[in-house]
């Protein structure tokens, strides 16, 4: 019997086969930094209560405030789950400083290969550039060619256009994302024909400057189209 009473009625992704030791990244929700703490955890109560260890960091307790919520990912061999969560007090079992929280929103799973990446059909205007530099990227010259998006993660871009590029072409671009003007510069890692479609090419462009709040920004829009598809599911 754990510390709580059992209350698997909470909806969303069924997380109640964790394994105790299942490893756990906390960043703080309001964060534009990529930086995380890591833990584990130490005992399961329901989909919606847990026991996690105190993260350490260079051997020093990681003290966060109660007050705060962050984003908390379970690193499991079936996937990567994602909710929110609070902390409700912190325990101390047998010497072993402990955390029990909260988590707010139904867990979703979302994907290994890159944790946040959306279906997103956006037009968005883009240019070749000669280098990625902070001048370039920092410059409020016009961008010419057009392009659509077909999905969006915090690390680039899968998109379509007219404009005949090549892989390896650095690229900066302007994309508007719910009135956020988001500017980043990347390369082309891939480029095909595009099939049955209006235009005539489909690239793969990895990010490789993007401001931190940007970056966070996609993170969050991603992670609430998500919460928002789950809630117009079914329950389990």
């Amino acid at each position: 019997m754990g510390i709580f009473d059992k209350k698997d009625n909470f909806k969303g992704e069924d997380i109640s086969k964790l394994k105790i030791g299942t490893k756990i990244e906390i960043s703080k929700l309001e964060s534009e930094s990529n930086f995380f703490h890591t833990s584990k955890l130490e005992e399961f109560i329901s989909n919606q209560e847990l026991i996690i260890l105190v993260p350490i960091s260079k051997g020093a307790l990681i003290k966060l405030p109660k007050n705060s919520k962050y984003t908390i990912i379970f690193k499991t061999t079936n996937g990567l789950f994602k909710n929110i969560m609070q902390i409700d007090e912190y325990l101390l079992k047998d010497g072993i400083p402990l955390l029990k929280i909260k988590l707010l929103e139904p867990t979703i799973k979302i994907q290994r290969r890159d944790c946040f990446r959306l279906s997103l059909k956006l037009d968005f205007k883009f240019d070749i550039v000669t280098e990625n530099t902070e001048d370039i990227f920092l410059s409020e010259d016009p961008l010419l060619s057009k392009g659509r998006t077909e999905d969006i993660s915090n690390g680039g871009i899968k998109f379509l256009s007219n404009e005949d590029l090549q892989e390896g072409d650095i690229i900066k671009s302007l994309i508007i994302l719910h009135g956020f003007f988001i500017v980043t510069i990347g390369k082309i890692l891939h480029k095909e024909e595009a099939i049955n479609n209006p235009f005539k090419f489909s690239y793969k462009l990895k990010f490789e400057r993007i401001d931190n709040k940007s970056k966070e920004f996609i993170s969050k829009y991603i992670f609430e189209e998500q919460r928002q598809s789950l809630k117009n599911k079914k329950p389990l």
